[in-house]
């Protein structure tokens, strides 16, 4: 640090003179808060450079690509959910004990709707029928 003011030039010509040579060398004679003042101002410019990417469409059209990709997907999942439903509905009407045999099926499926006449109890066989019929 060999930097002097002359003795024909006022403190303030001193100081600009020194602050164009500093500019000039930028990595001297900077303190860590410059560093950290100079890496955040180039973050915030890389930041407004993606946000005005983003409002221009460049990256909104990959988001919606993707939404579009995801769509089917949860209508898939939907139907699952309707379907388990269904199966769970099912399983409960016929509140079966061990035997499969011994206890009766609930008034909601009490008719084969394939042949129409009443059941008196669930076995095996009549609970293979009604899952083939869809109830």
């Amino acid at each position: 640090n060999n930097f002097q003011q002359e003795p024909d030039e006022n403190l303030y010509q001193a100081w600009e003179q020194f602050k164009e040579l500093l500019m000039k060398c930028p990595q001297h004679y900077l303190t860590e808060m410059h560093e950290i003042v100079a890496d955040a101002k180039i973050a915030i410019q890389e930041m407004a450079e993606y946000s005005q990417k983003w409002h221009n469409g460049t990256s909104k059209s990959r988001s919606t690509k993707t939404f579009d990709e995801l769509a089917p997907i949860q209508g898939q999942l939907n139907n699952l959910g309707r379907e388990i439903k269904k199966v769970n509905e099912k399983s409960m009407m016929l509140k079966l004990d061990a035997n499969n045999a011994k206890d009766p099926i609930t008034p909601k499926i009490a008719h084969s709707k394939k042949k129409g006449i009443p059941l008196r109890k669930l076995t095996t066989r009549n609970l293979v029928d009604l899952f083939k019929e869809g109830i």
